[in-house]
């Protein structure tokens, strides 16, 4: 038989465990406390000005990329069962140009054809700003952290299909210089 020394008796298990003289020690309870910050603190991050957090849902069956996106602020999550990342709404610029001084140190200016097979080059400054609503979905769609690879993979390409889609409608005379439909 057990001794539960006032607590009860069941099939030799104790029912109240602070009579059966379980104590938890100072040295436990210190390494419990710590373990718990830690836990605690590392589901915390910041989301800054500009910003919005992208929460991934790691397992259960909401697991993936939420709809819910964190504005400025502190952020509190379970760092075992999800992730965030902070993804920037403000405006990004950048510009495809021939110029070193401008963008990158290569030639990025773009390139297209008109009318009658004329090769044209031009340099292109594009400026663009994700909605906060909508930056899951393009989480999702794009699958990366960086808007760098969008800006010079996606928006790019697009960007230079543009040009040549509306480019062979033109003559060249209408290009550079009356312009007004080319530029619309």
């Amino acid at each position: 038989a057990v001794d539960c020394r006032g607590g009860s008796n069941v099939r030799g298990v104790c029912i109240d465990a602070v009579n059966c003289g379980y104590d938890i020690g100072r040295e436990e309870l210190k390494k419990l406390s710590a373990l718990f910050a830690v836990v605690l603190l590392s589901g915390c991050t910041r989301i800054g000005p500009g910003h919005v957090g992208i929460v991934v849902n790691q397992w259960g069956s909401e697991k993936g990329v939420s709809d819910y996106t964190p504005k400025t602020g502190t952020f509190t999550y379970n760092p075992i069962t999800t992730s965030v990342f902070a993804y920037p709404t403000y405006t990004q610029n950048y510009s495809w140009t021939k110029n070193p001084n401008e963008g990158s140190k290569n030639n990025e200016e773009i390139t297209f054809t008109i009318k009658g097979n004329m090769v044209i080059s031009v340099d292109v400054s594009i400026g663009y700003s994700l909605d906060s609503t909508k930056v899951p979905a393009f989480y999702t769609q794009f699958r990366s952290d960086s808007l760098s690879d969008f800006t010079h993979g996606f928006l790019r390409n697009v960007t230079r299909d543009c040009f040549n889609e509306l480019g062979g409608q033109y003559e060249l005379d209408q290009v550079m210089g009356d312009n007004a439909a080319f530029i619309k």
